[in-house]
């Protein structure tokens, strides 16, 4: 995953990242996140990020499944829902093979669809939100890259 992760009041972020992995889960995966319990964690929010991988498969029950979030609500310690994270303005690849049922929007648990070329392009990225002071992409890489790193430490690269 490479990101933004943040605390802060009220709540915390999951922001402006993207991850390149082909997952292979149990249940309540997520790509960007699933099973979280409370545990300090207050409000979640997980906003403009990116599932880039090409495929998402099960080995148990996939019924809580996501491409992005990989579970309905984020529980507390005793296992009791405390509330359902905000989803807002996230993508998944739309040639990754899943094995559920995805419910695609970007405000949903599996991201709206992007396509290859699409995710490929910087401009897609900051239309989203994300910062050109923080990310790029060199001449011919597919994916983006944080400038405070050399980009042979990169997913991207």
């Amino acid at each position: 995953l490479v990101g933004q992760i943040e605390a802060s009041e009220p709540g915390h972020y999951i922001k402006n990242c993207y991850t390149n992995a082909t997952i292979k889960y149990w249940a309540d995966s997520g790509a960007i996140f699933g099973g979280f319990t409370q545990h300090a964690w207050g409000k979640l929010t997980v906003e403009g990020c990116y599932v880039l991988g090409n495929s998402f498969t099960a080995y148990s029950d996939s019924s809580n499944a996501g491409r992005i979030q990989g579970c309905e609500y984020v529980y507390d310690d005793a296992g009791q829902a405390e509330f359902a994270p905000v989803l807002h303005n996230n993508y998944a690849l739309e040639t990754m093979t899943v094995s559920h049922t995805p419910n695609k929007g970007t405000d949903t648990k599996d991201g709206a669809d992007i396509t290859a070329e699409d995710a490929a392009t910087m401009q897609t990225y900051y239309a989203n939100g994300w910062s050109s002071d923080v990310w790029e992409m060199p001449e011919g890489a597919t994916r983006p890259v944080l400038k405070t790193l050399p980009a042979s430490a990169q997913l991207g690269a």
